[in-house]
C-alpha cells in the first residue's frame, strides 16, 4: 500500500481511528496526546475547522499531526493550553508528514512542545520554510528514581524543616488518612467535591478556580475526568482531616508518571502546608512505585520552585511557507511582537 496523508476533519473519523492513534501515541509516554484527551478538549474547547493531518503506511498510522485551523494557519490542536505536545512518530515519518501536509498549509504554528523534543529537531531542518522557535515557558520536573530521600536532600533545608514541622503537627492535633493515589469510586461525586473546596479558596476568590471560570470550563473538566478515568488513568488524591476533605487534587498516572493537574486545600488549615504536604506525598509515592517523574504542569511559579530540581523547556514553533502571503503575516506578528516588547519594557522603567 502507497504511503498516503489523510486529513481527519470530523471527531466521527477521529473515534474511528482511536485504536491506531493510541497505539502510535503510546510510545510518547505523555496522556496529552491520547485520543481521548484531544478529542475532548477538541469538543469542548476547540474553535474553526478540525484538521489532524494522519500519514498511513501499509495500513497502519505511522505520523500524525492533532491540528485544527486557525485564521489562515493551522496550529497545534490545544493551542496555548497544550501541557506537553508532541509530533507522532518517529522523526523520518514525521518529517514525510510534514512534507505531505506543508503543501496545503502555508502557516504551521505548534505550541507546548519540549525543546529538546525530536519533533522540533524534525521542524527545524525543514526546507525551503521559514522556521522561528521562541521560549514558551520551563515546565517544572521532578524525576523520581533514585530514593526519596536523595530527592529531599536537593531541597533547601528551610524547606525540608518547615515541612516536616507542618507534618508533625498535623499528625499529632489531628486524624489524618492520606490516600494520595485515589482511583475515584464515585468519579461525579469527588470531582465535584474537589471542585467545591477549590472554589471555597483564594482561586475561587480571584476567578482561577473551575467553577468560576467562563466558557463551560467545568463541563470540560467533568468530561476529560470522565474519559480518563474509562481508561484507568484519571487519579484523585486526597488528604481528609478530622474526616473533612482538607486536601486534593486532579492528576493523571500514565507513562510511568504522574501529572499533577490541579490542586486545593482548606484554607481554614492553612498553617498545616496541606498544599504542600499533598504534593510530597505524592512525589515519595512515585518513588516508592518506582516511577520516572512528578509532573507539575505549566510554568515554573515560585511555590512550584520549591520542589523541583528540573526544569523542562517548552517551546512555540512557527512554520511559514516561503510565499508573499505567508511571509507577510510572519512580518506583520514580528513588528506586533516588537511593539508589545517596546511597552513592556516602558512599563517596567517607570
Amino acid at each position: 500500500m502507497a504511503r498516503e496523508l489523510e486529513w481527519v476533519t470530523t471527531l466521527e473519523r477521529f473515534d474511528e481511528i482511536a485504536p491506531d492513534w493510541d497505539a502510535l501515541a503510546a510510545a510518547e509516554r505523555t496522556p496529552f496526546v491520547r485520543h481521548a484527551w484531544l478529542r475532548t478538549w477538541w469538543q469542548h474547547r476547540g474553535r474553526g475547522p478540525l484538521r489532524i493531518a494522519v500519514l498511513w503506511d501499509d495500513g497502519r498510522i505511522s505520523a500524525a499531526l492533532p491540528l485544527h485551523q486557525s485564521g489562515s494557519a493551522l496550529q497545534s490542536l490545544a493551542g496555548m493550553t497544550a501541557f506537553d505536545f508532541r509530533l507522532l512518530g518517529g522523526e523520518e515519518p514525521v518529517r514525510a508528514c510534514l512534507d505531505l501536509a506543508g503543501s496545503a498549509c502555508g502557516e504551521l504554528i505548534l505550541h507546548g512542545l519540549p525543546a529538546s523534543s525530536a519533533g522540533v529537531a524534525v521542524l527545524r531542518t525543514l526546507p525551503r520554510r521559514l522556521v522561528r522557535v521562541e521560549h514558551l515557558q520551563n515546565e517544572p520536573v521532578i524525576p523520581t528514581t533514585g530514593t526519596f530521600d536523595e530527592y529531599l536532600a536537593t531541597l533547601s533545608s528551610s524547606f525540608r524543616k518547615a515541612a516536616r514541622r507542618r507534618r508533625h503537627k498535623l499528625e499529632r492535633e489531628h486524624a489524618v488518612v492520606a490516600d494520595v493515589w485515589r482511583r475515584p469510586v464515585d468519579l461525579s461525586a469527588e470531582l465535584e467535591e474537589f471542585l467545591e473546596l477549590e472554589q471555597r479558596g483564594w482561586k475561587g476568590a480571584d476567578g482561577g478556580a473551575v467553577l468560576t471560570m467562563p466558557g463551560g470550563l467545568a463541563d470540560y473538566y467533568r468530561a476529560f475526568a470522565g474519559a480518563l478515568h474509562e481508561l484507568g488513568i484519571l487519579l484523585l488524591p486526597r488528604i481528609e482531616v478530622d474526616g473533612k476533605l482538607a486536601a486534593a487534587g486532579i492528576a493523571i498516572d500514565d507513562g510511568n508518571s504522574f501529572w499533577s493537574l490541579r490542586s486545593a486545600y482548606d484554607e481554614e488549615l492553612r498553617e498545616l502546608g496541606l498544599g504542600i504536604d499533598l504534593h510530597l506525598r505524592c512525589i515519595e509515592s512515585c518513588f516508592e512505585r518506582g516511577y520516572d517523574a512528578f509532573e507539575l504542569l505549566g510554568d515554573d511559579a515560585p511555590y512550584k520552585r520549591q520542589f523541583a530540581p528540573v526544569f523542562r523547556e517548552q517551546v512555540s514553533v512557527y512554520v511559514y511557507d516561503l510565499r508573499p502571503r505567508p511571509l507577510f503575516h510572519f512580518a506583520v506578528r514580528r513588528a506586533r511582537r516588537a511593539v508589545v516588547a517596546g511597552l513592556r519594557a516602558r512599563l517596567a522603567s517607570k
